[in-house]
């Protein structure tokens, strides 16, 4: 068709000048369906594109190519450079410049230009106090939101641990005080049974006291 030879043209003119190679969505595309993954590939012929798994092309491949990883993306982009799909399937595309045997062609693939009733009007001007991005905004106080959320855990968190410190310190204390207590109960036992309940028991329970507060902790 003219359209097909026009392209080839352009293509094989840009080349023999010599100008600087930008990997266009023909190449990307073709470099992608030509990488080897059971999700997409070439049909026997060579002529048509395949895609068995949409999810896991979104996930694992496209992101290598193009930026972003949503097979609807993708598909926007084909119906865009004019790619059709074949009938009887939702996942089979084809384009008469998009072919296995023919990755130099596949650079000459353009995308559509929009026809005069479908572009853009220009948009009327906007107060400048109005925000333009009433999602961005939205998503701004979500996220605000979730960080005040995270703040008010983290001093939670910190008191617990603080009640958790004192209340080990407490423990400690005790522990500390129960040997102490223990140790002078011994000693009184002691005391007390070598001087055989006589007048320098004093003297002893008194020498087992200063043991006992000598005590480690």
């Amino acid at each position: 068709t003219d359209r097909s030879w026009t392209e080839l043209c352009v293509g094989s003119l840009a080349a023999s000048l010599q100008m600087p190679f930008v990997p266009t969505f023909g190449a990307k595309l073709h470099e992608l369906v030509s990488s080897g993954h059971d999700c997409i590939g070439w049909s026997e012929d060579g002529t048509h594109v395949w895609v068995t798994n949409p999810e896991r092309l979104a996930r694992d491949v496209i992101p290598r190519f193009f930026g972003h990883c949503s097979y609807p993306s993708l598909s926007r982009s084909l119906h865009a450079h004019s790619f059709t799909i074949s009938p009887g399937s939702n996942n089979t595309w084809h384009h008469m410049s998009f072919r296995r045997d023919a990755p130099a062609l596949a650079k000459t693939i353009m995308r559509k230009r929009p026809k005069p009733n479908e572009r853009r009007r220009p948009e009327a001007p906007q107060d400048p106090h109005v925000s333009r991005a009433p999602n961005a905004e939205s998503a701004l106080a979500r996220l605000c939101e979730e960080l005040r959320e995270e703040e008010q855990a983290g001093e939670t968190l910190m008191l617990t641990l603080e009640r958790l410190q004192a209340s080990l310190s407490s423990a400690h204390a005790q522990e500390a005080m129960l040997v102490r207590v223990r140790l002078l109960l011994e000693l009184l036992v002691e005391a007390h049974a070598q001087s055989g309940g006589g007048g320098g028991g004093a003297l002893s329970v008194a020498e087992a006291a200063g043991t006992a507060r000598e005590a480690p902790a």
